[in-house]
């Protein structure tokens, strides 16, 4: 019985059990845009800095441990974050602790000799070629978006709690997440056993989004909430 107990405690503790993937690309300066002007808290070099060409580089890690709970939560308690409230952080860590999180952060050198690598367990990928995960990047990355995926891993995942912080949007960021989502979910699709990918969304411009960027079709829909799915090679109906 104890021993029944004990396993039935790792079970419901342990995290989706995935590689840790990271993702970095560059995308042109939010300064550049008048529309997006740069936060102060964040340090992002000048455009006139002969080594950025106006370029930020960013990266997507779901490397638990990259995590903000402040961040997250901050987020969580403004207004765009209208299905989330923030929560006490033992039960936020909970909550991530059990998901597959996607972390979106500015990761700007600016001569920290502080690495963020991978280890012999890590799959490293990235949607653009000229990116390596081995590039030095700044001591604690600031987190400016997130996303969510409750799965087991095998058949099923919803997607959820995803966002770019308003003064990040306009360059591409979410779209690039969303793909980096999509590429998880291409990975398991290999066994040939995945099922769906399903996520909720308010407003027709978002499902529409979500369709164009992740393939997720309509599944239902009650008043402006759209349910979307995309199916998998295990998708029976």
């Amino acid at each position: 019985m104890a021993q029944l107990e004990q396993t039935q405690s790792q079970c419901e503790s342990d995290p989706p059990h995935s590689p840790v993937q990271q993702w970095i690309r560059s995308f042109p300066s939010l300064s550049l845009s008048p529309s997006f002007p740069c936060p102060t808290k964040t340090s992002i070099p000048s455009d006139n800095d002969p080594a950025t060409n106006g370029m930020i580089e960013y990266l997507i890690s779901t490397d638990p441990s990259l995590l903000s709970l402040s961040a997250i939560n901050a987020a969580f308690a403004q207004e765009y974050m209208y299905w989330a409230k923030p929560l006490p952080e033992p039960l936020l860590q909970e909550m991530l602790d059990r998901s597959l999180c996607f972390g979106v952060y500015t990761c700007n050198n600016n001569g920290a000799d502080t690495n963020i690598t991978t280890n012999s367990a890590t799959t490293s990928t990235s949607t653009d070629s000229n990116s390596t995960s081995q590039k030095p990047f700044a001591k604690n990355p600031t987190q400016i978006g997130f996303a969510r995926i409750v799965t087991d891993n095998v058949t099923i995942a919803y997607l959820t709690d995803v966002y770019i912080l308003p003064e990040y949007q306009g360059i591409g960021l979410g779209s690039w997440m969303l793909q980096c989502v999509n590429e998880w979910v291409d990975g398991r699709d290999e066994s040939g056993y995945f099922r769906r990918l399903m996520l909720l969304t308010v407003g027709g411009h978002r499902a529409e989004y979500y369709r164009r960027v992740i393939g997720a079709e309509q599944q239902g829909r009650v008043g402006e909430v759209y349910v979307l799915g995309r199916k998998g090679k295990g998708g029976l109906v």
